[in-house]
């Protein structure tokens, strides 16, 4: 990206601020002092309620395959999570 594209982005962005319209780009650290879940916190909450439906005798052998990917993807994710801490 060269000097003139960051220029036009800031003229751009400063503009977008002033009519009340800019997004904001945030991790979601940010709201985590605001109460709101986190990474981590929800990896925590993911594998209880993965752990809860392993348990449970209500799911049709169907479904099994929604639970594998559920484990694939919470496994995907908590390696994710770890790696950028």
């Amino acid at each position: 990206m060269c000097d003139r594209d960051i220029d036009l982005f800031i003229k751009d962005f400063m503009k977008e601020i002033r009519k009340e319209n800019a997004p904001i780009f945030a991790a979601a650290g940010l709201s985590a002092s605001a109460g709101f879940v986190n990474g981590l916190r929800a990896q925590q909450l993911a594998q209880t309620y993965l752990a809860k439906m392993e348990l449970s005798n209500q799911f049709s052998a169907g479904f099994q395959d929604c639970m594998q990917a559920l484990r694939s993807h919470l496994k995907s994710a908590t390696l994710q999570i770890n790696r950028l801490g």
